[in-house]
């Protein structure tokens, strides 16, 4: 089941976002209350935010900032009838899933909450998979305690970022048996 939140201070516009979201295993909040819409992300989490830039008592932006620093893998698409290419930028810069600009064409606002679900949902089964990995003693982190080796290690991170070809030699450990 998928929840989403739609933040809009216009309440005909939250009203027919639902009508058009209106699909099997999916609920569409709306909240006219940025204040409220806010503390309600923040206490349960949705699957996707659809959240209006301009609004009465706080602005879509700071809306966005204090919801991206506390679930930053929460995929949040602004919604605005005064959008910008500039705008559009930014808010992709700062970490936003989407940008729709009002009016918009209820495929493209499908499009973009499929997008995102399939977002959420992928980012949920990584996090899981990562779990099971770590339970299962695999993880990023060393595995060795040595300082020759966690330098080694270090050097090794450090030369996957550029192109460089690179060849470690070395004794091998003794077997254990």
């Amino acid at each position: 089941m998928s929840r989403i939140l739609v933040i809009d201070d216009e309440a005909a516009l939250g009203e027919n976002i639902q009508r058009m979201l209106r699909m099997p295993g999916t609920t569409v909040s709306v909240c006219v209350d940025p204040v409220k819409g806010l503390a309600e992300s923040l206490a349960y989490p949705p699957d996707l935010v659809l959240l209006d830039v301009r609004m009465a008592g706080m602005s879509g932006e700071e809306v966005f900032q204090k919801l991206h620093s506390a679930h930053s893998s929460l995929p949040i698409v602004f919604l605005t009838a005064f959008g910008s290419v500039e705008g559009a930028v930014a808010a992709m810069r700062n970490g936003a899933f989407d940008y729709l600009q009002k009016p918009f064409k209820r495929e493209d606002l499908l499009l973009v909450v499929k997008r995102a679900l399939s977002h959420s949902k992928l980012e949920r089964e990584v996090e899981t998979l990562k779990g099971r990995l770590e339970a299962l003693g695999e993880s990023d982190a060393a595995q060795s305690r040595s300082p020759m080796m966690l330098d080694q290690m270090d050097r090794c991170r450090r030369a996957a970022t550029t192109d460089a070809t690179v060849m470690i030699l070395g004794e091998s450990a003794p077997a254990k048996r």
